[in-house]
């Protein structure tokens, strides 16, 4: 039997995972017809090949550069963070997972109250405005960037440690995210959800035997579904049935659900295309690769306000709206995402590809790391592993909403260096 961490901390899995999906997503994109995709999507197709070249450029880029960080990149992580050996003990982690708790449970809760009673004065308004109103910038988002950190911890400490504790410590902080996480789940937002799972995923299924992990992941991405289907349901079911606009989806409930999920990555593809055809080159110039720190409380404003160069970049970003919004090009902005590639391509255009080098070769050293029981590369990769998964979709890692955590690792493996987390994470 192939053991769990061939299984789970595998580049193979993870580097052909990623490029089954961008394969198998340009296939479903290319196999609709402009007529079904405008009935479904309410959008005109463009099919460009630039477009696709760019796209498939850069998924095997992507893939490639995973493969030679997951091959050769251990050997990194320890010299960046081997100086402070274990400054940061397993029973100061408990503190640290507390404070993470704490807040990310009033990030939510905060977000929650603010916009409920919005809510209640956009009853009968568009899904993509209700949207707007309780996805804000500032200190509730902030806050709840600490959910991808804080699933973590609770992984280290779940699955990490032997306390019993520590265990039931974890199992009720626990709870009480989960509750403030399906506040903003049912409040429109699905990201939370892989915020949360992935890591506590991974690190339960580092500790399990392949069959348990397959049976578990099936299971997950079933529930996952059945959670998409109940939020979609007062998301946009009830809008589509309101505003006359059922008759051009399909007539069953579970194939709109169907092709409302494959939307959300099917709809980034049209925007490259349509960018690519249109000359869209080089439209935001650094906005999104620079966001998690432009958008970020305190530090963005000052330097907006400061520094020339970073106030044009927000104004640059905002135009992204000008085309989304332009009958000429007959798009639906309530699908607004443009995936990691997209966004890169906004930013610098065919050179976009190029973007995919780095960041594909610190997941890669990342998870050279964790198979090493390195605690950046066991606390890093599952954020990298949410980014991973969301890239067809948007551009996670450079997302303010992941920048808090992302530093918040880098910390803890300084102060941790390379100590053993577990038996079966000894070095």
């Amino acid at each position: 039997m192939v053991s769990r961490k061939s299984l789970v901390e595998n580049k193979w899995l993870y580097t052909g995972m990623l490029l089954a999906a961008y394969a198998a997503l340009l296939v479903a994109f290319l196999s609709i017809s402009p007529g079904d995709f405008g009935k479904l999507y309410g959008a005109q197709k463009f099919v460009s090949n630039a477009g696709i070249i760019y796209y498939i450029t850069f998924a095997l880029v992507f893939a490639g550069s995973f493969w030679i960080g997951a091959s050769f990149g251990a050997p990194a992580v320890a010299i960046a963070f081997g100086s402070l050996r274990g400054l940061l003990t397993p029973a100061k982690l408990q503190v640290l997972l507390l404070g993470c708790a704490v807040a990310v449970v009033v990030g939510y809760v905060s977000l929650f109250y603010e916009g409920r009673s919005i809510m209640k004065s956009l009853a009968d308004a568009t899904a993509a405005k209700q949207e707007a109103v309780l996805t804000g910038t500032g200190a509730p988002l902030f806050l709840m960037a600490l959910t991808p950190l804080f699933a973590g911890l609770l992984g280290l400490s779940l699955f990490g440690q032997s306390s019993l504790r520590l265990l039931l410590y974890g199992l009720l902080v626990g709870a009480a995210v989960v509750v403030c996480v399906g506040i903003r789940f049912m409040y429109f937002e699905r990201l939370p959800l892989f915020e949360l799972g992935v890591p506590l995923a991974w690190f339960l299924f580092r500790r399990l035997k392949t069959r348990t992990v397959l049976i578990l992941a099936v299971a997950g991405f079933i529930g996952f579904i059945g959670l998409f289907s109940v939020a979609e349901y007062f998301r946009s079911w009830k809008t589509y049935v309101a505003n006359g606009l059922y008759e051009n989806t399909p007539g069953n409930y579970a194939a709109f659900i169907f092709y409302r999920l494959a939307g959300y990555y099917m709809t980034p593809v049209n925007h490259l295309c349509m960018m690519a055809r249109e000359h869209f080159d080089r439209t935001t110039e650094g906005y999104y690769t620079f966001r998690f720190i432009l958008n970020s409380p305190l530090v963005g404003k000052a330097l907006q306000d400061s520094v020339p160069i970073c106030g044009d970049m927000v104004t640059r970003g905002s135009s992204v709206w000008v085309f989304l919004l332009d009958p000429q090009y007959g798009l639906n902005p309530e699908y607004n995402l443009f995936g990691f590639y997209g966004v890169m391509f906004l930013d610098w255009g065919y050179l976009g590809c190029l973007v995919a080098v780095p960041i594909g070769l610190v997941g890669g050293a990342l998870l050279a790391g964790a198979k090493r029981g390195m605690t950046l590369g066991v606390l890093g990769f599952p954020i990298f592993l949410i980014g991973m998964a969301e890239s067809p979709r948007l551009s996670y890692w450079t997302n303010e909403r992941a920048f808090l955590s992302i530093v918040g690792v880098m910390v803890i493996a300084t102060l941790m260096s390379n100590v053993a987390l577990s038996k079966d994470d000894a070095v």
